[in-house]
């Protein structure tokens, strides 16, 4: 017997994993025998590559290049590594912390400090029966974790003060600036003061700007605004530049250094600076030979405010006109401005209609006032009326009061017990006479009834002469600039009130009011002319009426005051 021997060399494929492999034999003697081997392959780990969980994660920002992940601040995502091979290796990261749990790699809420290199590797085991043979076999890849952010501004400053807690140079100095800004990507970077920009740039994360000489002017405030495509809106950081220097007129100021005025008006000069550290602020007038200081007095008023100085004066006299002058000095430097005040003693068309309007404001106050005055005195007198009936009225009907020896219409019932009468007369076409007893309310006559309660009690009224010394001097004064508005806001309720304080005190003669044979023409005992400002009819003193003249403003005898005619 004799034995035959054959072989195959195989250089397997991963492809060809789990292939089949049969030996057959056969000779002239027996039928056909075979066996069957079953090809087992290893191979060593891929190359590991990556997946996102979940899938959406990079659709809200984050964007994959090669092996570089962009991805914005403050999201959240997990990362797969993941690799072929037989047997199925093993995926590991190369950090050990809470972000990793083999295959994944985690992230919640990412920030910039999370940016860098992450290595994955996979590894397995090649093992053989035959020859013996076992070998570990690992491949590893690297991810790139860019972590973008929008732009913060980490400082501006001025370079010069770098290392001080302010910025304070003086009138003159070189100064330069600069805005360090923290971002991914790049930012577009701006510099301005009093919104005006000084310098801009693209695409950096600083900015300097050149060397520049300061003055006066500099002084302020100065921003640094940055911005890339993460800012809802730029960022912004303030610097304060102090520029220690001379006092300046400030720009924005229209000065006025020459006033011409007349006496008894009023005329402010005024001055607004610019200057750093705040300075002094002195006022003077020229006497001819030598300045003088002036200060807050009944006619002159000094007023301060930061930067801004104001002197008024108040009803300029004669010797005040002439040279101002204005001393600004904050210990770097003084400013002096001059004023000149001229007089002019014919007025312009426009100050002549300034003060017309303003006699004519203090007329209009006056008419107003003598109008309310005369309402005033209608109602009362409307109310202290009596009245017959309403028929009465119809027929033109007045009343008058007749009791003892007095004929004044203000005299009272004199309410007794006892039964009394008081006789009242309505005229109509003829004299008709009404009595009336005091323990009743009808007047009766002729078969006319006349209810007393109709009457506006004006019977009831007590006597009045006068008024008390108490109520003139609590009486309410008025100024006449105020005398408009006082009047537009009052009611018939006030005027009314206001009449009955009006004094009425007898201070002059009244022998042609008090002539008994001129009583019957006064309605009240307390309401007579003076004999001074009494109306006489026609030359004829001895014919008397209840009136008296009122001055007008500046005018004498301009106004009539009178009662109704009895």
């Amino acid at each position: 017997m004799e034995k035959v021997q054959s072989s195959i060399d195989l250089n397997p494929l991963k492809a060809e994993n789990n292939t089949r492999i049969i030996c057959q034999a056969t000779n002239k003697i027996s039928n056909v025998t075979k066996t069957e081997v079953i090809l087992y392959v290893q191979y060593p780990p891929s190359k590991p590559y990556f997946h996102f969980l979940p899938r959406n994660n990079l659709a809200k920002g984050g964007k994959l290049l090669a092996h570089k992940l962009i991805i914005e601040e403050r999201s959240n995502f997990t990362v797969m590594c993941r690799s072929d091979g037989d047997p199925p290796p093993t995926c590991r990261w190369n950090i050990t912390n809470d972000k990793t749990k083999y295959p994944y790699l985690t992230f919640a809420n990412i920030t910039k400090n999370d940016k860098g290199i992450y290595r994955c590797v996979a590894e397995n085991f090649i093992q053989r029966n035959f020859p013996k043979y076992e070998r570990k076999k690992n491949k590893s890849t690297d991810l790139e974790i860019d972590v973008q952010y929008q732009s913060r501004i980490v400082k501006f400053y001025v370079t010069e003060f770098e290392k001080l807690d302010h910025s304070e140079a003086t009138e003159n100095e070189t100064v330069s600036f600069n805005c360090k800004v923290d971002c991914n990507p790049s930012s577009s970077i701006a510099i301005s003061f009093k919104n005006k920009e000084l310098g801009h740039n693209e695409s950096t994360q600083g900015l300097v700007l050149p060397h520049k000489v300061i003055s006066c002017f500099d002084d302020g405030e100065y921003t640094c605004s940055a911005h890339n495509r993460y800012n809802s809106e730029p960022c912004l950081e303030e610097l304060t530049l102090r520029v220690r220097c001379t006092p300046l007129l400030s720009p924005d100021f229209d000065l006025r250094a020459n006033i011409t005025s007349t006496q008894n008006m009023t005329v402010t000069f005024s001055f607004k600076t610019i200057a750093f550290p705040t300075p002094d602020f002195q006022w003077f007038k020229f006497s001819g030979s030598s300045w003088y200081t002036l200060t807050n007095n009944r006619r002159f008023h000094i007023k301060r405010n930061g930067l801004y100085s104001i002197l008024t004066i108040s009803k300029i006299a004669a010797d005040d006109f002439g040279i101002y002058k204005l001393r600004i000095d904050n210990k770097v430097g003084v400013l002096e401005q001059l004023y000149f005040l001229k007089a002019n003693d014919s007025l312009t068309v426009s100050t002549k209609l300034t003060i017309d309007l303003k006699y004519f404001i203090y007329t209009l106050g006056g008419i107003i006032f003598i109008v309310a005055l005369l309402v005033g005195t209608y109602f009362i007198f409307k109310r202290q009326k009596q009245q017959c009936t309403k028929a009465a009225f119809d027929q033109n009907v007045s009343i008058e009061v007749h009791e003892a020896e007095n004929i004044y219409q203000n005299m009272p019932i004199n309410r007794t017990n006892k039964m009394r009468e008081t006789k009242y007369v309505c005229h109509y076409k003829k004299p008709v006479v009404y009595k009336i007893q005091e323990n009743t309310t009808e007047v009766r006559e002729s078969g006319i009834s006349l209810n007393l309660q109709e009457f506006d009690n004006i019977m009831l009224e007590p006597p009045k002469y006068c008024n008390t010394q108490h109520t003139i001097d609590n009486l309410e004064h008025i100024k006449i600039s105020e005398i408009l508005d006082y009047i537009l806001n009052q009611t018939d309720e006030s005027v009314s009130a206001e009449f009955q304080k009006i004094p009425t005190v007898f201070q002059l003669p009244c022998s042609s009011a008090h002539n008994p044979k001129n009583l019957s023409q006064n309605r009240y005992r307390d309401v007579v002319p003076y004999d001074n400002t009494r109306v006489v009819i026609d030359n004829q003193p001895e014919f008397y009426i209840n009136a008296s003249y009122i001055d007008g403003y500046n005018i004498p005898n301009e106004y009539i005051a009178c009662l109704g005619i009895l």
